[in-house]
């Protein structure tokens, strides 16, 4: 019958991206898109959108880009989607194509790359009466299970990294966004650079803005990390009643079971784009 798909995709992306599409009642088409792999991807899909601009909807911020570079062939509209770690986007066509789509094209997304690798050592510092001490010095970013203190071992909590970094006056400028990235982080984490709160880091990739909060030279930075309560429930269920920190109505754990990775993983960077 000579129907295109409703959706598809560059070979390199297939079994790699998942789709699903509604239409409004007002005639617009809503496609959500997403990632499904632990690496970023990149490449055309093309929509059974035809006559219709595409703009790509952040959920994460509310964000919308009109996107500039798309084409329309049979029936079906091109886009190239860059697509980070488990990252998902809207791509919705409500408006009609315009005759000059460059001019009423938003910045999109810039391509990064990492410009500054950020070393031990870290400051870590614990809640008091949770087993952990008060501080400990990491000469470089490892699992609180690997720690050699059985207090951090275990920990299962909040636990605040702190760090002067020195941000070179190159990186920073109108037009020059700056990006600090934590890498990988088990599970949950909050960033303030100069005691500004940059907000919560809930999925890869653990990537936030730091242009408007850096400054030339040194920066204090602060990462507060939240991890899942198995590791001490693990540690509490060896335990004598007495010397447990934890307490449940069941505990499916056992002392000897596997202890989950916590913590800030790394590798920290700055990023900047090209």
């Amino acid at each position: 019958m000579n129907v295109p798909p409703d959706f598809d995709m560059e070979p390199n992306l297939k079994g790699r991206v998942r789709f699903t599409h509604r239409r409004t009642a007002d005639g617009a088409d809503i496609y959500f898109v997403a990632n499904k792999m632990n690496d970023p991807v990149r490449g055309a899909c093309l929509f059974r959108a035809s006559g219709k601009r595409p703009e790509l909807w952040r959920p994460e911020t509310g964000r919308i880009e009109r996107t500039a570079a798309y084409s329309e062939t049979n029936g079906c509209v091109s886009v190239q989607l860059r697509l980070e770690p488990t990252e998902s986007v809207f791509v919705v066509f409500r408006e009609k194509t315009p005759k000059n789509k460059a001019a009423v094209a938003d910045k999109a997304t810039p391509e990064l790359k990492p410009v500054q690798e950020i070393a031990g050592p870290w400051d870590l510092r614990f809640p008091p009466n949770w087993g952990a001490p008060e501080k400990v010095t990491l000469e470089k970013l490892i699992s609180w299970t690997e720690h050699a203190d059985v207090g951090v071992k275990y920990f299962s909590g909040t636990a605040v990294y702190s760090k002067t970094i020195t941000v070179p006056a190159n990186l920073l400028g109108q037009d020059k966004p700056l990006y600090l990235d934590l890498g990988s982080v088990a599970v949950i984490a909050e960033v303030r650079l100069n005691g500004k709160n940059l907000g919560i880091l809930w999925k890869r990739p653990f990537r936030v803005d730091v242009s408007a909060a850096a400054k030339a030279g040194d920066n204090e930075l602060e990462v507060k990390v939240v991890n899942l309560w198995p590791n001490r429930l693990i540690r509490d269920s060896g335990l004598p009643e007495k010397d447990r920190l934890t307490w449940s109505t069941w505990n499916p754990y056992r002392s000897t079971d596997p202890l989950l990775p916590s913590g800030l993983l790394g590798p920290v960077r700055l990023m900047s784009a090209e």
